[in-house]
């Protein structure tokens, strides 16, 4: 099954990018942040990839989104 495609940045557009770091051998941590050097727009470090992927896509009006 492949990950959700990720939402274009809320304030500039650009598009989103996700990044991992492995802490130890259990344990990675995730966020997504936008790809424009120039824009600050991040969600959240979580431990979990979807969940990660899902903070991001997900709107203030709380609507998630879904490519079409």
């Amino acid at each position: 099954m492949s990950e959700p495609a990720l939402r274009p940045c809320p304030f500039c557009g650009a598009p989103g990018k996700l990044f991992d770091h492995q802490m130890d051998q259990k344990t990675t941590l995730w966020w997504v942040q936008c790809s424009n050097s120039h824009c600050i727009a991040r969600r959240q470090v979580m431990d979990d990839k979807g969940a990660a992927i899902a903070a991001w896509n997900e709107r203030k009006d709380g609507t998630a989104w879904t490519e079409t």
